[in-house]
């Protein structure tokens, strides 16, 4: 695990596909195919955890939970599995943008 802090940042969100491309782009993960919420689930598990940073922000949560529920739903769920796949690694969420 690395010991950079990076940020997840959805603030800027204009569709559902903006949150899984970010989502993606914090994974390093190459933009050109179908981004699902199944694929980004999967990656959490093939994932190689050295990449992954030790600490990180999202940014944008709450906007994003008025603008595109589901998408809000889908990326909570999948930070918790992130948490719970790499219990060392840090999470906060920013409340205000």
């Amino acid at each position: 695990m690395e010991t950079r802090k990076s940020v997840l940042d959805v603030s800027g969100a204009t569709s559902p596909l903006y949150v899984r491309q970010a989502v993606a782009r914090f994974l390093g993960l190459s933009l050109d195919r179908e981004l699902t919420w199944e694929f980004l689930r999967e990656s959490l598990v093939a994932g190689s955890e050295p990449s992954l940073p030790a600490k990180f922000t999202v940014i944008g949560l709450p906007r994003l939970a008025t603008l595109y529920r589901d998408e809000s739903s889908e990326l909570s769920a999948w930070l918790r599995g992130l948490e719970k796949r790499h219990p060392g690694i840090s999470i906060q969420v920013s409340l205000h943008d």
